[in-house]
């Protein structure tokens, strides 16, 4: 006679799990929109290549010079508390009203 190996059939529902990668991609994606509307695109992937012990003793790797270019750093005195109570458009006007005056 002929002998038959028994057959095994696992079944997974895997929704879960294909829920948690979406919402974890949906939030990594998000994550780098934001990353870049406030950082350069070398700085972002230096980051994301580096291991975080690495970073700061190659951080100097990500300076870069830029010609006939400004920065200005400032205190507002008043703003924060301002801002927290007007508008928004309020506060853009404000802004926009300050820094047309340099």
């Amino acid at each position: 006679p002929h002998k038959k190996s028994p057959l095994v059939v696992a079944v997974y529902n895997t929704t879960e799990h294909t829920q948690l990668l979406a919402t974890l991609s949906a939030l990594a994606e998000s994550q780098l929109e934001l990353l870049s509307s406030i950082m350069p695109q070398h700085a972002i992937q230096f980051l994301a290549m580096e291991s975080s012990e690495a970073v700061p003793e190659h951080v100097g790797h990500l300076a870069r010079a830029h010609k006939s270019a400004t920065l200005l750093f400032m205190d507002v005195c008043g703003f924060t508390a301002m801002a927290k109570e007007v508008e928004p458009v309020q506060v853009m006007v404000f802004l926009n009203t300050l820094f047309s005056h340099f």
